[in-house]
């Protein structure tokens, strides 16, 4: 239990990267007003969202549906273990 507790107090792994002296000089970031990271204009949600969304999804299902259906021709297939270029 003690070795468990010892174990915490050690300096953190640097995950085998070295910071360099540039990275060390560089300048802080600059701050930001917080209001204009958090809701871009034009996307927020209003009373027809969620039927757009719903909608677009259907939309996609018949795609992927389709697309699953549509058989591909000897011309158009490449088999996957040698590559286009075999």
């Amino acid at each position: 239990m003690v070795v468990s507790l010892l174990t915490g107090c050690g300096a953190p792994p640097e995950g085998g990267r070295q910071i360099t002296q540039a990275e060390r000089d560089a300048a802080y970031p600059a701050l930001v007003p917080v209001e204009g990271l958090l809701v871009a204009q034009g996307e927020q949600i209003t009373d027809t969202t969620e039927e757009a969304l719903l909608a677009r999804a259907a939309a996609l299902r018949t795609r992927a549906a389709r697309l699953r259906h549509t058989p591909v021709g000897a011309a158009e297939h490449t088999d996957i273990t040698t590559g286009p270029d075999a």
